[in-house]
């Protein structure tokens, strides 16, 4: 069953790859999201990569079929039932440890494919801003012209410096 899922979803990703070859976006969504900054492809990239360890964080800490009990421990639902908290309580006594070493290999799993996914989707948001707001991070203001000639070399807000009439 997850090797089909895995053969569909390859395949829908090459078709999806052979059509974005072959078509182009119309030219006002190629200029509204600046697609020809290579900043825009980092962006997305990043995007497609916190999306999918957003995925792996919760399929592991709410448990599926990938990620077997034997193998990682107990799921977030067997822990509330309280199926395996004997174990561990034992176990903590045993190291005299408060908690950290009562998670199993799921929590750390879990705790880290999110951390690195929050991380990802921050990278995403910052990388997606200095995008589509280019301008704004480089210090170009839209109103540049109505300030000061170019090339007559003067400060910019100096009074004496000539304005062009538009």
């Amino acid at each position: 069953r997850i090797a089909s899922h895995h053969i569909a979803a390859g395949t829908l990703g090459i078709l999806a790859g052979l059509f974005h070859l072959s078509v182009r976006p119309p030219q006002r969504l190629y200029k509204g999201l600046r697609m020809g900054n290579i900043e825009t492809v980092l962006s997305s990239s990043i995007a497609a990569v916190f999306f999918a360890a957003f995925v792996v964080a919760g399929t592991m800490w709410y448990g599926s079929a990938t990620t077997p009990i034997e193998l990682f421990g107990p799921t977030r639902y067997q822990w509330d039932q309280g199926y395996f908290s004997k174990k561990y309580i034992e176990e903590s006594c045993y190291f005299e440890s408060d908690g950290v070493f009562r998670s199993s290999p799921r929590g750390w799993f879990t705790f880290g494919h999110a951390s690195f996914a929050l991380l990802f989707f921050f990278g995403h948001i910052w990388h997606g801003a200095r995008t589509l707001f280019r301008d704004v991070f480089a210090g170009i203001d839209p109103d540049l012209d109505a300030q000061v000639e170019f090339g007559v070399f003067q400060k910019l807000g100096d009074p004496t410096t000539r304005r062009q009439v538009v």
